[in-house]
């Protein structure tokens, strides 16, 4: 191999490594706990995303409120999931958004259920412009008169959203919100 080749190969592998190990860096406690939780050892995952959770981190929030909304390896309790929601959802975690909002319909708190909707709608998220959509078309949570639902139904029907029907609609879990986000980004 020529003399030039190899300060080539040697000067890239010294430059790319760093970065390669610093990308590793990066991973750290939040991919661990989503990786946790894909095997099911959810205290490991509990004791990897209280910390980032409790500093802030809206998905590693998010993701708690789904463990205690399904009660994965906590006991299961829609106080203590609302409130991780809440939180993630203040930072415009759509997701939690979503989520939130089937709490709070499913308490019959319609009001509240569409706020969270409306907010997780207006940025794209399809299950909840098609529950938002629902809850117009019912007139639930909606001032008396104003019902555009069946406008936002067809709306998304026509722009071809593959959404859960009603009967099978159900909180967002960390594996959906990943493969979204992986599917927009792969589009983008």
């Amino acid at each position: 191999m020529p003399y030039y080749a190899q300060l080539l190969r040697a000067t890239l592998a010294a430059f790319l490594m760093p970065l390669a190990v610093a990308g590793a860096a990066f991973a750290g406690p939040l991919e661990d706990g989503v990786a946790a939780v894909e095997r099911q050892d959810y205290a490991a995952a509990l004791r990897l995303f209280r910390p980032l959770a409790n500093q802030g981190n809206d998905i590693a929030q998010f993701d708690l409120g789904v463990m205690y909304d399904k009660g994965w390896g906590v006991p299961r309790d829609h106080v203590q999931a609302a409130r991780w929601y809440r939180l993630a959802a203040a930072q415009g975690n759509a997701d939690a958004q979503y989520n939130l909002g089937v709490l709070y319909e499913d308490g019959r708190r319609y009001a509240d259920a569409v706020k969270w909707y409306r907010e997780a709608a207006d940025q794209g998220l399809g299950d909840a412009q098609f529950s938002l959509g629902l809850l117009y078309a019912k007139g639930q949570g909606t001032a008396a008169g104003r019902c555009p639902g069946i406008h936002v139904v067809r709306i998304i029907g026509s722009a071809g959203r593959s959404i859960r029907s009603k009967q099978s609609r159900c909180r967002r879990s960390t594996h959906e919100a990943r493969a979204d986000r992986r599917g927009a980004e792969a589009g983008a």
